[in-house]
C-alpha cells in the first residue's frame, strides 16, 4: 500500500512537473485544439454544403411541381376557350345564315342540333394558385369558377339538343316543292309545343350569351398569361386566335 501512495504522489513531484511544460507536451495540446476545431470546422462547412443542396433540391422539385401545374393549367383554359367558341360559332353562325335567308326566323329554327357537346374540364385549387401567385386580382377573379360557368354551359348545350328532339316529335315535317319543306303542328299539341319552342329560344339565347362572354374573357386571359407562364416555367404551349376570334373579342 505504502509503494502505491509513493508511486501515485510521485507523479506530481517538481522533477516530473518539467513533463508538463515540455514544448513536446504543449505542441501535442496545440495540435489536439487545432486538429479538432479544424475538425469542427470542416464537418460545420460540408452540413452547410449540405443543407444548401436539400434546398436547391426542394427549390427544383417545387419549381417542377408548379411548372407541371402551369402547363395543366394552361392546357385546360385552352380547352375551355375553344369548347365555349365551338358553341358560340356553331349559334351565332346558324342564326345569321338563317336571318339573312329569312329575317323572321326564330332561333329555335335557325340552330341545329350541336352534333358534339364539349367534355367537362375541372380546374383544381392548386392549378388556380399558378395564377393568383401573379397577384392579378382581375384575372383570378375571371377564374375563379371558370369550369364550373363552362360546365353550365355545356349543360345549356346538351338542354338545347333535347328541346330540339321535343320539338322534332311534336311537329310533323311536310315537304315542299324545290326542296323546301314546312312544319305542321297538331292542334291537340299546339299548347306543348308554345311552350317548348318559347324555353328553347331561351336556352338559346343564354348559350350564346354565356359562350361569348367565356371565350372572350378566356382568350383575353390566355394571351395575356401566356408570356408569363413562358418565362417562369418555360412553357412553349402557343395559343393563337384565329381571325375569327380575334373579331369576336
Amino acid at each position: 500500500m505504502n509503494d502505491i501512495i509513493e508511486f501515485t504522489s510521485g507523479l506530481f513531484t517538481s522533477k516530473n512537473s518539467d513533463i508538463f511544460n515540455s514544448k513536446e507536451f504543449l505542441s501535442a495540446i496545440v495540435g489536439a485544439i487545432i486538429g479538432a476545431f479544424g475538425s469542427g470546422i470542416v464537418t460545420f462547412v460540408m452540413q452547410l454544403y449540405t443543407n444548401r443542396q436539400a434546398k436547391e433540391l426542394r427549390l427544383e422539385e417545387r419549381h417542377a411541381v408548379k411548372s407541371a401545374l402551369a402547363h395543366t393549367l394552361l392546357y385546360k383554359l385552352v380547352r375551355i376557350c375553344s369548347g365555349a367558341s365551338a358553341i358560340y360559332n356553331h349559334l351565332n353562325k346558324s342564326i345569321e345564315i338563317s336571318k339573312k335567308k329569312d329575317p323572321s326566323t326564330q332561333p329555335w329554327q335557325a340552330v341545329p342540333k350541336l352534333a358534339n357537346t364539349p367534355i367537362p374540364v375541372t380546374v383544381s385549387v392548386e392549378e388556380l394558385g399558378i395564377i393568383y401567385e401573379l397577384n392579378d386580382n382581375e384575372m383570378s377573379t375571371s377564374l375563379i369558377m371558370i369550369d364550373e360557368v363552362f360546365s353550365r354551359l355545356i349543360t345549356l348545350s346538351e338542354t338545347i339538343n333535347s328541346l330540339k328532339e321535343d320539338v322534332s316529335r311534336i311537329v310533323k315535317i311536310l315537304p315542299g316543292s324545290g326542296g323546301e319543306f314546312s312544319i305542321s303542328v297538331p292542334l291537340e299539341r299546339r299548347g306543348e309545343f308554345d311552350k317548348t319552342i318559347f324555353e328553347l329560344d331561351g336556352v338559346i339565347q343564354s348559350a350564346l350569351e354565356d359562350s361569348g362572354v367565356v371565350f372572350r374573357e378566356l382568350s383575353k386571359i390566355i394571351q395575356k398569361v401566356q408570356p408569363i407562364l413562358k418565362e417562369k416555367y418555360g412553357i412553349e404551349y402557343v395559343y393563337r386566335m384565329t381571325d375569327e376570334t380575334k373579331k369576336a373579342i
